[in-house]
């Protein structure tokens, strides 16, 4: 049967362990505060792609996607014909 721990080993013992821990929880802070930092660094440098590529799409026509010329609304109603005269030959 093994020996059981005296109270100062136990103390010890956990101590060692907290210091372990704390280490580790250390450690990962600092991994994860970099992570965040490339992150944000990366959906910086997603916007600015996006908004480029939305600036040449603006500058330059999709092909094949041509869009025919809207009529104009005129201020001026057509002139219609009467139907009480009629048409001439």
């Amino acid at each position: 049967m093994p020996k059981e721990p005296t109270p100062h080993e136990l103390r010890a013992q956990v101590k060692a362990n907290l210091e372990a821990v704390q280490n580790t929880i250390a450690r990962t802070n600092a991994v994860l505060a970099q992570t965040r930092k490339l992150l944000q660094e990366l959906n910086e440098s997603r916007q600015l792609h996006r908004a480029i590529t939305e600036r040449k799409a603006e500058q330059y026509p999709r092909p094949g996607s041509e869009q025919l010329p809207t009529p104009q609304e005129s201020n001026f109603l057509p002139e219609t014909v009467s139907s009480a005269e009629p048409p001439t030959k």
